[in-house]
């Protein structure tokens, strides 16, 4: 309904001049121009908005206006920058001259927010803003007025005649209440007609206001009179918190990535490969990350062993860029306490880490290895270096026997974003406390080849760079002693039910794992080559060939015969060896017969090309020596004995984890 407040001219001035003054307000409008009201109408709004004028003080310090005409376009008009005085306002508002058209609410909507009230254009950030916009017809409304509702605009929607839609009008208004209706223009002239909702926008407390002035869910204060602050969140300035800060300002992102402003904050998107806060860092070179080794260095590990454990350090790291944005390495022994080796130092480099580790000698003591551990854990967890404004990784590197003085004390390293990994050093080693350490066999490594570095860059390099390839293929030959050394049920049984064990965790394939079987004794038999069971549909016929042994009468292994037709099976097409497969021997044997002289020369050979792993029933002095003379290192020997620290189950998990292969070339 029509609510207009029909009021002597002197009486309205004489409450602007109460309240107006201490108000500043910029008030703009918005008239239709369009054909259908004509020159007569039109020119009757512009006698409305300069009588409106007369009311208020105008100012730099209070009332401000702008007045546009609309139809199809925007027409004439000024802005809020124009003029500080009532008779220039008046003059300009005579020099908007009427154009005929089609209505566009839209457009004029979008100009009052993209152009009439921007401060380049004289708005002020610190005043009450309202939007009083006039119109005799329809137009299509899709946004309206909810963009300018959200700068704190308060819109008024005058409509005049019958042809208004008022569902139009609600959406360009602040609220419903905010709409008017007026019969015709002839109503707005020959006195002041104002709605009391703008006597009430400026005579209320600015922070009283709906909406508040301060915007972005900024909290509004007032400073006395029609004075107000904002308290603006995090992300947003200006005088009602309307400017979102450019986080971006200032901020580089590298390698062609483009910097995102956000809500108090800013993203790199980073060019492909490229991450990091700031995309300084490249996803195809190993991710920064800091390293501590914890070695063996208590009387359990021998001369021998304690430079093979330095050898591998320096193995391990070839190609680390140890620099202060790659990697950071430092060394940490134990024995019957633990030792900073080597902290972490940014000037150190590869060349100067190497002398380091040459340089190392054993402590001696007993072995606590939970010492080492914890001392590495407090070393990383109280570092927190940052690459790229991103977080480095964390790795511990053990290299021990996994032989503890105090079993009770070994623990799964967890939490701190640290991943611990063992290379099994040591004459004889525990898979189950090693296993317990890393928390799984898949991070047990021998110390006699190159997995842990593919391993490491497998894990630090992305894996849409393709550095890193990953095959499952692998020729495995199981070879059995059948010689007369064997207790009743150990062919039968045990020996059967360890392989099928083994067997269950490898998937059969032409791409993945090939199985032979060969028996021995004074010399070698062969049950089956590669090109016999090489597929899944194949792998209950093959469970049963594996099932059960026979012993034979002789008395002595043939380690000859074994190794010169292991040999012979694993590198002759013939028999189904493939060139790209990796080779793995796995030997069941009593190990009875000492290896001679010229036996070590022809595995030793093998060994170059050929994983050897060697699985026992006993665990005397003995048979262990042998063992350790045939199989690649001690990592590779398993004994199925009554304690957990020789617990078959666990050996083979280790064993099944070396059959996987990771192959990464760095470019």
């Amino acid at each position: 309904m029509l609510v207009w407040i029909l009021l002597p001219l002197l009486f309205l001035r004489r409450i602007a001049a109460e309240v107006c003054s201490n108000q500043p307000a910029d008030i703009g409008f918005l008239i239709d121009e369009s054909g259908s009201v004509g020159v007569a109408n039109f020119k009757k709004n512009l006698d409305f908005v300069k009588q409106f004028v007369d009311v208020f003080d105008i100012g730099n310090s209070a009332v401000k206006i702008s007045s546009f005409a609309f139809h199809d376009f925007m027409g004439d008009g000024f802005y809020f920058k124009c003029c500080n005085d009532k008779a220039s306002i008046k003059s300009h508002v005579d020099d908007i001259n009427f154009s005929s058209g089609n209505e566009n609410f839209e457009m004029a909507l979008a100009f009052a927010r993209k152009n009439m009230f921007q401060s380049v254009n004289g708005a002020r950030d610190f005043s009450l803003k309202i939007l009083i916009f006039f119109t005799d017809g329809r137009s299509a409304v899709q946004d309206g007025g909810y963009s300018l509702h959200q700068l704190g605009v308060i819109v008024y929607a005058v409509g005049v005649g019958s042809y208004v839609d008022r569902n139009q009008l609600d959406k360009i208004a602040t609220n419903q209440s905010y709409v008017f209706m007026a019969s015709s223009y002839a109503d707005l002239v020959g006195q002041v007609h104002l709605p009391t909702e703008i006597i009430s926008d400026v005579l209320t407390n600015p922070c009283e206001r709906s909406p508040q002035p301060c915007q972005n869910q900024g909290t509004c204060i007032s400073t006395g009179g029609s004075r107000y602050t904002c308290l603006c969140p995090e992300g947003f300035t200006g005088h009602n918190c309307q400017t979102d800060i450019d986080d971006c300002s200032g901020v580089m992102c590298y390698n062609g990535g483009t910097c995102i402003d956000g809500l108090a904050s800013f993203t790199c998107n980073c060019a492909e490969h490229y991450t990091g806060t700031h995309c300084g860092i490249d996803m195809c070179k190993p991710y920064p990350t800091d390293v501590v080794f914890v070695i063996d260095s208590s009387n359990s590990c021998s001369e021998e062993y304690f430079n093979i454990t330095k050898n591998f350090i320096k193995s391990v790291t070839k190609e680390w860029e140890i620099t202060v944005n790659n990697f950071q390495v430092a060394i940490v022994s134990y024995a019957d306490n633990s030792y900073t080796e080597l902290n972490f130092d940014s000037s150190m480099n590869k060349i100067n880490f190497d002398d380091f580790v040459t340089q190392m000698n054993p402590r001696g003591g007993i072995s606590e290895i939970h010492k080492g551990i914890n001392h590495a854990v407090n070393i990383l967890y109280n570092r927190n270096r940052v690459v790229s404004s991103s977080q480095v990784k964390k790795y511990i590197i053990v290299l021990s026997d996994g032989l503890p003085s105090t079993p009770s004390m070994i623990s799964t390293v967890s939490g701190h974003r640290i991943e611990t990994i063992a290379v099994a050093v040591g004459e004889d080693v525990s898979h189950h406390f090693l296993s317990v350490i890393t928390g799984g066999s898949e991070k047990i490594f021998p110390y006699n080849n190159d997995r842990l570095w593919h391993y490491m860059m497998d894990a630090l390099i992305d894996q849409s760079c393709n550095i890193c390839k990953r095959s499952e293929e692998g020729d495995v030959l199981f070879a059995v002693d059948t010689s007369n050394g064997w207790q009743n049920l150990d062919l039968a049984t045990k020996v059967p039910t360890i392989i099928n064990k083994i067997l269950s965790g490898l998937k059969l394939g032409p791409m993945n794992k090939q199985i032979a079987l060969l028996t021995f004794a004074s010399s070698s038999y062969l049950r089956f080559d590669f090109n016999k069971y090489n597929n899944e549909t194949e792998r209950q016929n093959l469970q049963r060939q594996l099932s059960s042994f026979v012993k034979t009468t002789d008395t002595n292994t043939n380690i000859t015969a074994l190794i010169n037709s292991a040999n012979a099976l694993l590198f002759d097409s013939e028999t189904g060896a493939r060139v790209s497969a990796k080779k793995f021997l796995v030997v069941f044997s009593k190990y009875q017969n000492d290896v001679t002289i010229e036996e070590s020369i022809l595995i030793k050979t093998l060994k170059e090309n050929v994983e050897i792993f060697v699985v026992g029933l006993d665990n005397s002095d003995e048979q262990f020596q042998v063992m350790l003379d045939i199989a690649s290192t001690s990592f590779h020997i398993g004994i199925d004995g009554d304690m957990s620290v020789n617990s078959i189950d666990t050996y083979i998990s280790s064993l099944l984890e070396q059959t996987n292969t990771v192959y990464c070339e760095l470019r």
